[in-house]
């Protein structure tokens, strides 16, 4: 992205938010190494989240999909 390209701030605004349910629904420390739970974010990422292709880790996403079917979230 050059200086003066336009940033769309939506998918920014909804990785963050995803990312912070996340918290809720995942285990204490549940950062990765990748994906929508990095602990800090980078170029890449920041492109990724432009496209809507910044997603949970594979295991995550089961872990949060039993966790919401059986009622054991955290809350």
């Amino acid at each position: 992205m050059g200086r003066n390209a336009a940033i769309n701030l939506a998918p920014l605004l909804g990785i963050a938010i995803a990312h912070e349910i996340g918290h809720l629904l995942l285990p204490d420390n549940s950062h990765s190494q990748t994906g929508l739970m990095r602990a800090k974010w980078g170029k890449a990422d920041f492109w990724l989240a432009q496209r809507s292709q910044l997603f949970f880790t594979a295991e995550q996403g089961e872990l949060i999909r039993s966790r919401m079917a059986s009622g054991s979230g955290k809350w």
